[in-house]
């Protein structure tokens, strides 16, 4: 039987639609009275732009160099993406800072509101499909030229590209939306590049972010590879 190839993307794409999803439905059924909640969805967003910001970098200087040796125009395509989705990202930040400084009637916020989530739909959509061009684009390059272990040692790099704060925002999303093989290769992957003290730290957020059961078998899977090494 043949074992399947590392897939750089795979677990990280799979919190990021987690995320992008969630925010969809929160969106659909925000309620424009509740000022509070608005601007608790307002910091949701935020964390979400930074998140596509970071794992764009990310790609970009760990990835991209690779792809832009086998294939330019591929490069070029994702290259493109990515900087069309900076600008949307813009766009959505201040949109939603003049919806919710706005002084209007709650008819007229909700029809505005319900504008910004059609819009924001589109954009996942369309991240959705750049995601699944990387994936199924982008990982046969990398196969071609490269081993398991440096695919790793790339997702190890990526994974110290964002702040303590938003990797630690993210690691439940990540966690509670890939398997288990995949949460065991996540977590191996960020200890390559993690102090005792901060991966101790994420084992305690991968604990409170699972079910008993799933944390009682990712606890084993871990601990079994810790000692292998």
């Amino acid at each position: 039987m043949v074992q399947p190839r590392f897939d750089v993307y795979g677990s990280l794409h799979k919190g990021i639609r987690s995320l992008m999803t969630e925010l969809m439905y929160d969106l659909g059924k925000s309620d424009v009275k509740n000022s509070s909640a608005l601007t608790a969805l307002e910091e949701k967003l935020g964390y979400l732009w930074d998140i596509l910001h970071v794992h764009a970098q990310g790609e970009e200087e760990f990835i991209f160099p690779h792809l832009l040796k086998k294939d330019k125009a591929f490069h070029q395509k994702l290259k493109q993406a990515h900087e069309k989705f900076e600008k949307d990202a813009d766009f959505f930040k201040e949109a939603f800072k003049e919806f919710l400084e706005a002084d209007s009637e709650a008819a007229e916020k909700q029809q505005e509101m319900t504008k910004f989530t059609k819009r924001y739909n589109t954009f996942v959509s369309e991240y959705f499909s750049h995601m699944q061009d990387e994936e199924l684009g982008a990982n046969p390059i990398l196969w071609g030229m490269l081993d398991d272990e440096a695919l790793m040692e790339i997702l190890s790099n990526m994974s110290q590209k964002p702040t303590p704060e938003l990797r630690e925002y993210f690691i439940p999303y990540l966690l509670r939306a890939t398997n288990p093989a995949e949460r065991v290769g996540v977590l191996m992957g960020m200890r390559r590049s993690m102090s005792d003290t901060v991966f101790t730290r994420t084992l305690y957020i991968a604990e409170a972010s699972l079910a008993e059961s799933d944390w009682q078998k990712l606890k084993v899977m871990l601990d079994t590879l810790i000692q292998a090494h």
